[in-house]
Parts: structure tokens; C-alpha cells; sequence
């Protein structure tokens, strides 16, 4: 845990000081926001943005959108406010508190950059000292990663065996939310969160759990799978202007929007497995971010691409508007719109489907990104 948070630390400093870069370049950071950019219907009496629910296009043979657009209705029919936001302190007291019931923590090691608590089922819950995060994860959390693999790079991925968004019999989506807008409520988060939950139930986990093992072929693990391990896998946003806030490093891969800001496992008795981002509050603006017209990001989108290479082939299957976290210095944070493009390319080089990702600053329409 001491390195993973280490490295995490180093990785988003690098990635984030990389887009802070590109952002200043095209006027985020100044003291004026706004791109010179088509204007999207947002006139002096109406703030409303003219973007379609879905677009299909042929930018080339080689190179097409089928994609559904992921937009609040808030943004469509009022404008993108501009905000800000500032990060929350992790409320370690409280979420002690939330768990105590069933692991009864202790204090476990301190190391330079976390402080530990061990408890129940081999639990351990890590506090870092650099960056206002948590992590948790016990013994039962590790038996359903054995059983549930989302990296779809990996060749063993099998996220799509597992309904999405779909209720336990015995513990419905409304009482999983409940107990996850409790934690927020700890950081004194009021607002809206975006949560997509994979269902995973115990039938389809006992099938699918293999344990690796050092010295010897990987095999079934050593557990008996019951009903009250049914749980919920959560990746979760928080909305800003109703569409999802993000930061940099968290875009800046091949899965893009595939994972939440935070991740959450938990079944009807507690939470297994916890990996707490910063938390934000944001401050609106009653102002609004000028956003490029919607056609013209799609140009933007098809000259960005034009060198795909010869043998390989891509489609976008949707276009997300997001609220990303620029740093401005001095403490101060901004949340600047972007779309997310994400699709597949079908490589020709190595004969199979790669994620697909491009990032364009939502105001001037410039490249932020390109996987």
C-alpha cells in the first residue's frame, strides 16, 4: 500500500502538471475564461446549449462515430456555469465510526506517507498524509477480485458476466445508495453523484474466482460462496453542472471514464473495499463557460484523427461532456468542460480491438489528449 500510494502520488503530479500546461496555453488558467470558438445558442437571454442525444457520422472509412452523448439536461437547457471547487478534508473520525460495527479498527503501522488501521477479516484502512484519500480493502474484498476482473486489457476480463445496475433481492440499489451518500455526507457533501453498480452475485463468483498462485497453476480458491457475499461493485463521479467531475490522471488511459473518481464494494452488511479520491465541494459562478458548437467539436474530433494509423480503424460509441479539476495555483481550483470521446480501435497491427480515447477542451475545441 506505501508504494501503490507513492506511485499514485508521482503519476498524477506528472499528468496533471502536463494538462495544467495545455489548459494555461489555451486560457484556462488566466483571469478570463472563454475560447474564440462558435458559441452553442448561448445568447444574452437564453443559456441553453443545442447538443443531440446521439451522432452518427462517417469521418472517413476508416474512422466513424456511432456514439450516444452523454449531457446533463442542466447544461442543455441552462449553460455550463462556470465553478470552482476546493477539497475536503477526509473526516477520518467519522469514517471510523461508519465502520465500527463490524471491524472494530486498531491502529495498525504508520509509515511517511499513511497512517494504517487494522481490524476484522484481515481489514486494513490507509489514511494518507499527502493527498485527503483513503483506501480500505479485507479479506473478503480479495476473494471477489478473484472472481470479478474489469481491466479489459487483461485476458482474463470478465466485467460484462455481471448486471449492471441490476438489485439483489436481498439488498436493493436504493439502500446501497443510501449508505454510500452517507459517506459523502461525511465530507459534508450535499450534492449529486453519479453511481454505476456492477451486480455480483454469488452464483456467477463462485464460477469465475481463480487464485493465482507463486508455485503452481492458478486454481479454485479456498471459500465457500454464500448469498451474503452478493455485493455491489460501485464506480462513482460527482456531478458538476450535472455532468461528471474528473481529474486529469483518471482520463489519461486507455479506460477513460470506464472507472470512477471512487470505487466502492460493499453487501448488505458492510463495506469491503474502498478507494476514496479527494472529495469536492464546488462554487458556482452565475456566469457561463462560452462552449464551442457542438458540430465544430466534431470537426475538431476529425482532424485530431486523421492519422490514424493505415491498417487500423476506429469507432467512437459515446461522447461524454466533463467537468475537469485545473489546478490555478495558490490553492485555487477550476472546472473547466471537456468531451471525452471513447470508442474502440480494431488494430490492424495486433489483430484486436484497443480502447480508444480522445480528449478536446470543450471551449476552444484544442487537443488534450489522444491515447
Amino acid at each position: 500500500m506505501k508504494k501503490w500510494m507513492k506511485t499514485y502520488g508521482i503519476l498524477a503530479c506528472v499528468v496533471a502538471a502536463i494538462l495544467i500546461i495545455v489548459l494555461k496555453s489555451n486560457g484556462f488558467l488566466g483571469k478570463a475564461w472563454g475560447g474564440e470558438g462558435a458559441v452553442s445558442g448561448q445568447g444574452t437571454d437564453s443559456y441553453g446549449v443545442d447538443i443531440p442525444y446521439e451522432y452518427r457520422a462517417e469521418i472517413s472509412q476508416r474512422n466513424r462515430i456511432n456514439a450516444a452523448v452523454d449531457v446533463s439536461d442542466v447544461v442543455r437547457q441552462e449553460g455550463f456555469r462556470k465553478a470552482s471547487c476546493r477539497v475536503v478534508d477526509v473526516p477520518k473520525d467519522a469514517v471510523l465510526a461508519m465502520l465500527e460495527d463490524y471491524y472494530h479498527f486498531y491502529e495498525g503501522e504508520e509509515y511517511e506517507e499513511l497512517k494504517q488501521y487494522l481490524g476484522k477479516d484481515e481489514a486494513a484502512i490507509n489514511f494518507s498524509k499527502e493527498y485527503e484519500e483513503l483506501s480500505l480493502f479485507c479479506r473478503l474484498a480479495s476473494y471477489i477480485r478473484m472472481a470479478y476482473r474489469d481491466q479489459p486489457l487483461g485476458g482474463d476480463y470478465n466485467k460484462e458476466l455481471y448486471a449492471l445496475d441490476k438489485d439483489l433481492a436481498h439488498f436493493p440499489l436504493t439502500d446501497c445508495d443510501s449508505r454510500i451518500k452517507e459517506l459523502f455526507q461525511a465530507y459534508g457533501v450535499e450534492g449529486e453523484l453519479r453511481i454505476q453498480h456492477r451486480t455480483l452475485d454469488h452464483e456467477t463468483m463462485e464460477r469465475e474466482a481463480v487464485e493465482l498462485h507463486v508455485d503452481g497453476p492458478p486454481g479454485k480458491p479456498d471459500y465457500e460462496w454464500g448469498e451474503e457475499d452478493d455485493s455491489y461493485y460501485c464506480e462513482i463521479w460527482q456531478l458538476c453542472n450535472g455532468v461528471p467531475a474528473t481529474q486529469a490522471y483518471m482520463l489519461m488511459s486507455v479506460n477513460a471514464l470506464d472507472f470512477g473518481e471512487y470505487t466502492i464494494l460493499l453487501n448488505k452488511e458492510r463495506f469491503l473495499l474502498m478507494f476514496m479520491n479527494e472529495v469536492y465541494l464546488f462554487d458556482y459562478e452565475e456566469t457561463r463557460e462560452d462552449l464551442m458548437d457542438f458540430e465544430e467539436i466534431i470537426q475538431r474530433y476529425g482532424r485530431i484523427t486523421e492519422t490514424i494509423p493505415e491498417n487500423d480503424s476506429v469507432e467512437i460509441t459515446d461522447i461524454t461532456l466533463c467537468a475537469l479539476n485545473v489546478e490555478q495555483g495558490g490553492g485555487n481550483r477550476a472546472m473547466a468542460p471537456i468531451w471525452v470521446f471513447q470508442g474502440i480501435n480494431i488494430s490492424g497491427q495486433f489483430g484486436r480491438e484497443i480502447p480508444f480515447v480522445v480528449i478536446i477542451d470543450a471551449v476552444t475545441g484544442d487537443e488534450l489528449w489522444k491515447s
